[in-house]
């Protein structure tokens, strides 16, 4: 499978969501490969998928309301 984009709800994901620390702590996988947050994709400061083939992985840390809006922009 390739290596999805990842992107967090905010900085604070890399402190409190075990389901990135674990990996990384184990060095599978890298913070560096983070692509952006929630906040700049929907205010354009960052793009969206390269290509229709990309993966993108979208990492909240329990905020429904960002799960809404993160859904709302795949609808």
């Amino acid at each position: 499978m390739p290596q999805p984009r990842v992107r967090r709800y905010y900085a604070g994901a890399l402190k409190e969501a075990g389901d990135l620390l674990q990996p990384i702590a184990a060095g599978r996988w890298d913070a560096s490969l983070i692509c952006g947050d929630l906040h700049e994709l929907t205010n354009g400061l960052k793009s969206g998928r390269l290509s229709q083939q990309e993966i993108t992985l979208f990492k909240s840390v329990g905020a429904a309301i960002e799960d809404l809006a993160a859904a709302n922009l795949l609808a």
